[in-house]
This record gives C-alpha cells, sequence and structure tokens, in this order.
C-alpha cells in the first residue's frame, strides 16, 4: 500500500511540473527575448495561470514545458465561450495545436 501511495504521489508530481523563471528564460532566450526586458515594457509573468478572466488580446506569450509561443506566432485560437485565458481550449501555430493544459505559464501585457 505505501508503495503504491509513493508511485501515486511520483507520477502527481511528474505531471504537474512548473516551469521555473530560468527555465522560462532559456526558452524566451531561443526566440530572442529577455524576460527582464518584457517587464521593463510594462509586461508581468503569470506562471500556472490558465483559467482565470485575462482577456487574450493582452497575452504576449504563452509558455509550455518545452516551447515560448509568441503572440506573432499564433495562427488562430479556439475559444469556448468568452475570449480569455479561462474560454481558451487551444491555440494553432505554426501548423500544430497546443491545448491549453500544456500551458505552463503566461506573458500578459500590464494588468
Amino acid at each position: 500500500m505505501k508503495i503504491l501511495f509513493v508511485l501515486l504521489v511520483l507520477l502527481t508530481s511528474l505531471s504537474s511540473h512548473a516551469l521555473t523563471r530560468g527555465e522560462i528564460e532559456v526558452l524566451l532566450k531561443e526566440k530572442g527575448v529577455e524576460l527582464v526586458q518584457m517587464e521593463i515594457r510594462g509586461m508581468r509573468l503569470l506562471m500556472g495561470e490558465v483559467s482565470g478572466h485575462i482577456p487574450f488580446s493582452k497575452v504576449q506569450v504563452l509558455l509550455t514545458d518545452n516551447e515560448a509561443i509568441m503572440k506573432t506566432e499564433i495562427d488562430s485560437v479556439d475559444f469556448s465561450g468568452a475570449q480569455n485565458m479561462g474560454g481558451v481550449v487551444s491555440v494553432r501555430y505554426n501548423g500544430q495545436y497546443v491545448m491549453k493544459k500544456d500551458v505552463k505559464a503566461t506573458i500578459v501585457l500590464g494588468q
């Protein structure tokens, strides 16, 4: 029983991996962008924010475990209701889809 509990805890922790600020900086650097510069320009990093009432129009970057998706790269967004982060179902960019559950952080303008 203890082994089952330990396995369950490990699987849960692996599936809910959160990005660190350092990992986010690396992902952004691959796009030629620095997080500090974005913050100086009035943008905010929201860790794990994918269910809020933030208007999608304010989103500048979506961050997954292995990629930073810039607003300019997004071809389309599928919403289920309101056009905010809570209503996002998936995002299409570069011919592929990213589901909302895969987004670990967002960078938004202002707020």
